[in-house]
């Protein structure tokens, strides 16, 4: 963190650290379109699995990198972050009902 010096006569060469600056809402508005994107993808391209779930973890990185850096617009962020999650958390349910039909199914024809 960038500090800087006091130079009045009470507190001079003591150092402070600068309050933390907001950026834009550039990153907060890229969490959720990736968020966003990364729904699109998962519902109606569901052959694309690797895309939606890049996706999904891009948009989580954006939103926190958004939130750490205190950007405006962070309910933008939020909604990457939790949109992000929700994909991944789907297409983790849907791996784990699909591997326990197949592990189903190879037991009728045992």
């Amino acid at each position: 963190m960038a500090t800087q010096t006091n130079r009045t006569p009470a507190n001079q060469g003591r150092r402070h650290a600068r309050p933390a600056q907001q950026t834009g809402p550039a990153l907060s508005i890229a969490a959720a379109v990736l968020g966003v994107l990364a729904v699109i993808v998962g519902i109606w391209v569901q052959w694309q699995l690797m895309l939606a779930i890049v996706l999904a973890a891009c948009a989580i990185i954006v939103g926190i990198a958004a939130l750490v850096r205190h950007a405006r617009q962070r309910a933008l962020a939020i909604i990457g972050i939790i949109l992000g999650a929700l994909i991944i958390a789907v297409y983790l349910i849907v791996v784990a009902i699909f591997v326990s039909q197949i592990a189903s199914m190879s037991q009728l024809f045992q």
